[in-house]
């Protein structure tokens, strides 16, 4: 009997999975409401290939980083087959600059020491850089580069074309089924034996084994009972929001600073149609694509590639806006494999790195679901992972002191996810926490729903920025 395999959600991570069940031979329905034209965060990420460049001083987590260098080796071949399948070439550049300024200051230079030990321990190679070598480079005076590193094996692509030749690929395939709607529901049938996918048209389909690979909304489409079951770390979404620019200056390399405020740092990558400038990241617990980037973003971004890369960019012409919201975990790590419910299985979680680890990741499911040998450990299986990290509830003083400072000033600052008026939106801050302990003192220590929630479920560098923009919302508008 064929099994009947269904992948819920259509970024790169699904269109991988769907498009690796087909190259093996089996049947595979994606569920795509926009038929192709996906509104996931990595259709609008910036597309790169930074398996170095993502490494920073804070973030060495040896299990990530390894999957992400072992996606990284098989990554030219995938991509190469994909555009073999679907006769679209996907617009790529070779290597990436990295460089530390002023700007960044010691951590910085400390990211990009921490890059180049990688690359070392890894055989591979990397230049240094002076200022001069960087002919597009022309920062602001208060923003001088520091330290400049070129890593050749990287690479940037162009996210859009991606989607389309993953797409082309999977329609080339006679077992592909899309399904261009929304689902609504996912239940389990008859103790588990098989699902039911609902769409917003009413129709309900069955299938043995479903991958709910749908980013930042993953959680909310499972359903707070049936998440509840599965037992994981609560998800949230980080709103990135990038510009797409007139590449006046022939960019034709990745140039970024290292990972700064929780996000990508500022970084520029050239496109098909323009240059991509990136890139915020706001966590929020309501990860709808409904708003797009504020006036705040904008600025954040346009200092970013006039003040910090250069100054020339003033005067390129603005060509759009993108923004969606990338899908987080409160453990810190991706979702992927098998649950504990029987013929469920999730591919969410990634973060950043999801279109990187996007080929590993469809091996891992399609093994999974199929019970073949595996031929990637799964160092990310949704399964026992509740409780198995600190929240904000048990952090010490000194871990607050250190880690929550930090993450005040990530949000806050001058070069923050919030930089205007920073003052008031700091005070603001201030005044609507000591309003929650003041009530909660008042009403038998009974806190506001949602700040609880976020006590009680999420570390103190990602509880900070939710917390910030949970209740600065209801105070800012006083001051």
């Amino acid at each position: 009997m064929t099994k009947r395999i269904a992948v819920v959600g259509a970024g790169a991570v699904g269109k991988a999975i769907t498009y690796q069940f087909l190259t093996e031979g089996y049947n595979c329905t994606l569920f795509d409401p926009q038929g192709g034209a996906s509104h996931s965060a990595s259709r609008v990420a910036g597309g790169m290939q930074g398996s170095y460049s993502e490494i920073t001083e804070d973030n060495q987590d040896s299990k990530q980083i390894k999957f992400c260098l072992d996606s990284h080796k098989v990554f030219r071949s995938w991509l190469k087959q994909i555009e073999n399948d679907s006769g679209i070439e996907v617009y790529l550049h070779q290597g990436s600059i990295v460089f530390a300024n002023s700007i960044g200051g010691i951590g910085d230079k400390e990211a990009i020491n921490v890059m180049i030990k990688k690359i070392q321990e890894q055989g591979d190679t990397y230049e240094n850089l002076m200022p001069s070598d960087i002919p597009f480079m022309k920062p602001s005076s208060h923003c001088e580069v520091e330290k400049a590193i070129y890593i050749p094996s990287e690479a940037g692509f162009d996210a859009e074309t991606l989607h389309e030749s993953l797409f082309g690929a999977i329609k080339a395939y006679p077992k592909a089924n899309v399904v261009a709607d929304s689902v609504t529901d996912i239940t389990p049938v008859t103790k588990g034996e098989c699902w039911a996918v609902t769409t917003t048209n009413g129709e309900t389909h069955e299938f043995d084994s479903v991958i709910i690979s749908a980013g930042a909304q993953a959680e909310k489409l499972l359903g707070e009972s049936l998440y509840s079951e599965l037992a994981l770390p609560p998800m949230y979404g980080g709103k990135g929001v990038a510009l797409l620019m007139e590449n006046t200056l022939d960019i034709n390399t990745v140039i970024r600073t290292p990972n700064r405020h929780g996000a990508c740092g500022t970084h520029a990558v050239p496109r098909k149609n323009g240059l991509y400038v990136g890139a915020t990241n706001r966590p929020s617990l309501d990860p709808t694509n409904n708003g797009g980037a504020t006036a705040g973003e904008i600025n954040f971004l346009f200092d970013g590639i006039i003040n910090q890369i250069n100054n020339q960019f003033a005067n390129s012409a603005l060509l759009g806006t993108l923004a969606a919201y990338r899908p987080f975990t409160a453990d810190g790590k991706p979702f992927i494999g098998q649950t504990n419910q029987p013929g469920l299985f999730l591919a969410t979680g990634t973060g950043r790195t999801g279109i990187l680890m996007a080929p590993l990741i469809a091996q891992i499911i399609v093994d999974e679901v199929m019970g073949k040998t595996p031929r990637q450990e799964n160092v990310f299986t949704p399964i026992d992972r509740k409780g198995s990290y600190e929240t904000i509830k048990t952090a010490t003083f000194e871990q607050l002191y250190t880690v929550a400072k930090a993450a005040v000033i990530d949000v806050a600052g001058a070069y923050g996810s919030l930089p205007l008026d920073s003052s008031n939106t700091i005070a603001a801050y201030i005044a609507q926490m000591l309003h929650e302990l003041v009530i909660s003192y008042a009403n038998g220590n009974k806190v506001d729903g949602k700040i609880m929630y976020i006590f009680d479920n999420f570390p103190t560098e990602v509880a900070v920025p939710l917390l910030y923009s949970t209740v600065v919302s209801k105070q800012l508008q006083k001051l």
